[in-house]
């Protein structure tokens, strides 16, 4: 059930019975030349939508904007930061532990918001609530070994492309092109991490020093060969675990 969608009565009549929330934060950035800024937000929004059919967890609304400084200086990306971004989860989670909050499912469409969520979670853990994060893309690699998925690579777009069609411009594909900003010597392996004799380090710098596209992942999942069914597998598949894990963290202990 959608908080956006509930009277406070109808929130009151669900607290008495339950005290758990899903809540979503995702982000406005590049995914390449061929995709929404939208995609760390649409992809989990959908994902939402389809525990909500099978689901009677209560579900707020989505944030969404993230922690995306990294992706700073491709135009359309938004980023809070990482301290507003824990500001923000800490007063939703405050405001829904007063109405009778415990436990917290957060739901996270990217990876800059995670040190944000595990924040609050160990902040709000000394006040009795527990809290789980997870992140939707690792629920894939972990059903599929497959489904490994990049940034504005082929599964995402496949996704992107089965909840917003119109978003996504097959045409616009280019090839990943990761540049050896640091030189030869330290070559960029993917993203910001770079190789020195086999072994990756991360060397954090601003994306677009990587790349002028704004995806990567590999040739194991280029955007070109994205489709409509493959994500409306990837995501049924991502929310139908949810939906089972949602039912054992019910039953999980609450902090004494």
């Amino acid at each position: 059930m959608r908080l956006i969608n509930m009277s406070s009565s109808k929130v009151t009549e669900y607290f008495k019975t339950n005290d758990i929330v899903i809540f979503s934060a995702g982000s406005l950035e590049n995914h390449g030349y061929h995709n929404p800024v939208g995609v760390d937000t649409i992809i989990p929004e959908h994902i939402l939508e389809l525990i909500n059919q099978k689901s009677d967890v209560l579900i707020a609304p989505t944030l969404p904007y993230g922690s995306a400084d990294s992706h700073m200086g491709f135009p359309g990306t938004i980023s809070l930061g990482p301290d507003v971004l824990y500001a923000v989860i800490n007063k939703v989670v405050e405001s829904l532990y007063l109405a009778g909050a415990r436990r917290f499912l957060f739901l996270n469409g990217h990876g800059g918001n995670t040190d944000a969520f595990y924040r609050a979670s160990l902040e709000w853990y000394k006040k009795g609530v527990i809290s789980a994060t997870v992140d939707w893309w690792t629920i894939l690699s972990e059903l599929n070994p497959d489904w490994k998925c990049g940034h504005g690579c082929k599964f995402e777009t496949s996704c992107t492309m089965y909840v917003e069609p119109s978003s996504v411009d097959l045409s616009k594909v280019k090839e990943m092109e990761q540049k050896n900003d640091l030189g030869n010597s330290l070559p960029t392996s993917i993203n910001k991490t770079v190789k020195f004799k086999g072994v990756p380090v991360q060397i954090m710098r601003p994306t677009i020093s990587v790349t002028d596209n704004g995806w990567f992942g590999g040739d194991f999942n280029h955007p070109k060969d994205s489709s409509p069914e493959l994500g409306k597998e990837v995501l049924t598949a991502v929310a139908d675990w949810l939906v089972e894990f949602i039912e054992a963290f019910k039953l999980a202990k609450l902090p004494s």
